[in-house]
This record gives C-alpha cells, structure tokens and sequence, in this order.
C-alpha cells in the first residue's frame, strides 16, 4: 500500500477531486480504482470528495481509504470542482467524476508525465468510456458515445476541449485562469476550458 501510494517526504502531490451528489452505488468503485495506483517513488496523492448535497453521497465509502471529505452547500458541479481545489494540497490537479475509474492502474503517472514533458500544454486529459455497470438513461446516453471504444484508437494529439471527468492540470493554471463558473449548473468545463 504505502509503496503504490508514494511515501516519501519530497513526493509531489496530485490532488483528486471527485465532486458527488447521490454516488453511493458508483463512488466506492472511483475510490477502489484510485486505491489501485502503481505511482512512481516521486508522486504521492490525495483524494477530495467533494460532497455537494443529496441523500447517500458517503454511504459505502470504505474507512480504510485516505479520503478527506469536503462539503459544498452550493450545488453544482463548479461550485463542488471549486471546493475541492481550495482543499487541494497538490501541484497537480485531476478533476473526476463519481461515476467514473481510473481505467489503468497508471492513470495518474500518465497525466503528471503527460503535463510534465508538454509544459506548454495547460490541460491533459483521455477518454471517458462505456461502463456497462451505469444503468440509467443518462450514463446509458454518454455511454454511447464509447461504444466502440474508437478514444483508445486515436494517437494523442493537442484539442480544444477536455471534459471534467477526466481532466489534469496544474494547479498554476487554475491560479492564473481562476474557479470554474459556480453560476453555471452544467456545461462549466465547455466555459472554462
């Protein structure tokens, strides 16, 4: 455990940021995956859960996981991101959804080296896909999408946008560019990106 998670005192932090509402069912699953992190000796993380209202957003979070809470009364997905980064100790940022996992077990090395050998890159990011354990219409809609799994197939190469659920950055970006737009319920990351 303490050699996947990065135990030294000079480690950086990456900061994960998971905002919830109503996650009970999927959020174990996100924090299991991160759990799972094989990290290089010179990276150590943390995880946020940003707790943004509803009615079982912690039941089934396992004690053992180093989670810190965080709650944010305000709802909306920016106001939760937002939360979560003014919580966050770590030089880089990983914003994630609830619903989502870490899919590879590097997950988190690859966006550090990602942001690390492009430095004129200010956001790295992959590729949401299908998870045949979301059953309703709307993670059945965005599933779709994955279907055939074509993000994996593309070479990587510099875009216009990113989604939240799967987005790094330096926490130097987030400091020039400012929060993400708490007035906006949805589509925060299309503004901010």
């Amino acid at each position: 455990f303490s050699q996947a998670w990065g135990t030294l005192m000079n480690a950086r932090l990456v900061s994960v940021v998971v905002p919830c509402r109503n996650a009970a069912s999927t959020l174990p699953l996100l924090l299991t995956s991160l759990m799972s992190q094989q990290l290089p000796p010179n990276l150590s993380i943390e995880i946020i859960v940003v707790d943004n209202g509803g009615t079982n957003n912690l039941i089934g979070i396992p004690t053992r996981l180093p989670v810190r809470i965080v709650r944010e009364a305000r709802p909306g997905p920016a106001c939760a991101r937002n939360a979560g980064v003014r919580a966050a100790n770590g030089e880089t940022i990983i914003f994630m959804d609830a619903d989502t996992r870490a899919v590879t077990p590097h997950f988190v090395a690859t966006h550090v080296k990602t942001l690390d050998e492009r430095p004129e890159v200010g956001i790295a990011g992959g590729p949401i896909t299908h998870d045949p354990e979301q059953k309703n219409i709307f993670a059945f809609a965005e599933n779709a999408t994955a279907q055939f799994n074509w993000h994996d197939q593309m070479p990587a190469r510099y875009l216009t946008f990113q989604p939240t659920p799967n987005m790094a950055f330096r926490r130097t970006l987030y400091d020039r560019v400012g929060p993400l737009d708490d007035t906006l319920r949805y589509l925060e990351d299309f503004e901010w990106n």
